[in-house]
């Protein structure tokens, strides 16, 4: 008879601390919203641009961006990211990733109504449930810019990030789990020590929920020794988080 091995620990912690300006989902989507949006490469609302508005949702912590119609999803910031971006170094992103292997790239787009810049990060390929901490540098070389660069960073009042990694309409969705303009070096990311007995030769897959019902990979699969393992798992700003060790089943 096959089976499976659950371990669960329980990891309560307060908030982390940061040097940044950031949504983090705890809550609620903290004011941004979701639109579909006929350009991939532009998200300016102008004259003949279909945009529909899409209620954002908010779950275990992420804010939910779900594919409604056949167009390119982007969410836009709140005002506390209209600001200048002066004094930030980069730009950052965590996030998971649809079901589904991707097939298109992770765009930021700021304008100040006058000048414009993007960055894509090349996602092509990646596969489903990929758990993606990401950074944009801000230094003038890594984006693509029309206009006035120094002007534009001094005075950002337009900030879309394009998240539409398929083509699976209604059923595509990928979670957002933190967005940061970030000042310098960030502090250390605190760790849980996540410990389970494992068997020799059997793999097992540590997995992280907040609400012990829905469920998400950390990592990847840990080979067992035998013995009791320690594997330290980077905590998020969750008010608790639920772990488990689950032994693979052998093919």
């Amino acid at each position: 008879m096959k089976f499976h091995l659950y371990l669960l620990v329980v990891a309560l912690f307060v908030p982390l601390s940061s040097y940044a300006t950031e949504s983090t989902f705890s809550a609620n989507n903290e004011g941004w919203i979701i639109i579909d949006h006929v350009s991939s490469t532009n998200p300016l609302p102008s004259s003949g641009i279909q945009l529909i508005k899409n209620d954002p949702q908010v779950s275990g912590g992420r804010l939910v961006v779900q594919d409604i119609a056949n167009n390119w999803n982007w969410i836009v910031a709140p005002a506390k990211f209209r600001q200048s971006w002066a004094s930030f170094t980069d730009l950052k992103i965590d996030l998971i990733t649809d079901d589904s292997s991707s097939l298109f790239n992770i765009r930021f787009f700021i304008a100040d109504g006058v000048s414009s810049a993007w960055y894509e990060f090349p996602l092509s390929g990646t596969p489903g449930n990929s758990v993606l901490n990401l950074s944009a540098p801000l230094q003038k070389s890594q984006w693509n810019v029309t206009g006035n660069r120094e002007q534009l960073i001094a005075n950002v009042n337009a900030f879309y990030i394009r998240i539409d990694l398929n083509n699976n309409v209604a059923s595509e969705a990928d979670f957002v789990d933190r967005v940061a303009l970030v000042n310098g070096t960030e502090p250390p990311v605190p760790t849980f020590p996540v410990s389970f007995p494992t068997v020799q030769d059997s793999d097992y897959q540590i997995e992280s929920s907040v609400n012990l019902e829905d469920w998400k990979n950390v990592g990847i699969p840990v080979p067992g020794n035998g013995s009791q393992i320690t594997i330290e798992i980077p905590l998020t700003d969750a008010p608790r988080l639920f772990f488990r060790a689950r032994k693979l089943e052998t093919p």
